[in-house]
């Protein structure tokens, strides 16, 4: 009897904590028709977040102009994430000032960074953000907890693609140094 006590507690409380993780997580739509999952949780490093995308068969945000920087900045606004719009990873990754996106490797495009970005301030700064409450990229630490923005992975002309591992052979042999100064 004690044992059933227990497991209804455990079960209470963990489904209580997914339920309100549930919120903060979700899919949303453009009016293009254009999917994103947006986790505002300020729980995931870089890495942790391209595994949640992953998992989800999608992969971390890559913004080839303003025009998905303005969706997901709209859908912030729209659902009030927390009263404000939150910090959020996208695929942006790189070195010494210079950034690719992760899914892609094309080059972030300048027009996006926030004034006086990329600045690499102490040498460990080799991921990108969305900065919360504007419609511009940061570099930060990869280590920094935060939430994230996933989509789906399209081919050149639109289509979706499946995620396999075998996508990521074109980063055979590239090295990064997120030991972020530790």
């Amino acid at each position: 009897m004690r044992t059933w006590i227990i497991l209804v507690c455990l079960v209470g409380v963990f489904g209580a904590q997914f339920q309100v993780l549930g919120i903060n997580a979700q899919f949303y739509q453009t009016p293009n028709k254009v999917s994103y999952f947006i986790n505002q949780n300020y729980a995931y490093t870089w890495f942790e977040a391209l595994l949640e995308c992953n998992n989800r068969n999608m992969t971390l945000l890559s913004l080839d102009d303003d025009t998905k920087l303005e969706d997901i900045f709209k859908i912030t606004v729209k659902y009030r994430f927390a009263k404000k719009t939150p910090h959020l990873w996208t695929g942006g990754v790189g070195s010494n000032k210079k950034f690719i996106w992760f899914a892609t490797g094309k080059p972030v495009v300048s027009s996006l960074w926030a004034p006086g970005n990329p600045d690499n301030s102490a040498g460990v700064e080799n991921c990108v953000q969305i900065f919360e409450n504007a419609k511009q990229l940061n570099d930060i630490k990869c280590t920094e907890k935060m939430g994230y923005v996933c989509e789906k992975l399209r081919t050149e002309d639109g289509a979706e693609q499946k995620q396999t591992a075998a996508g990521y052979d074109k980063y055979k042999g590239l090295v990064f140094n997120f030991n972020q100064g530790k």
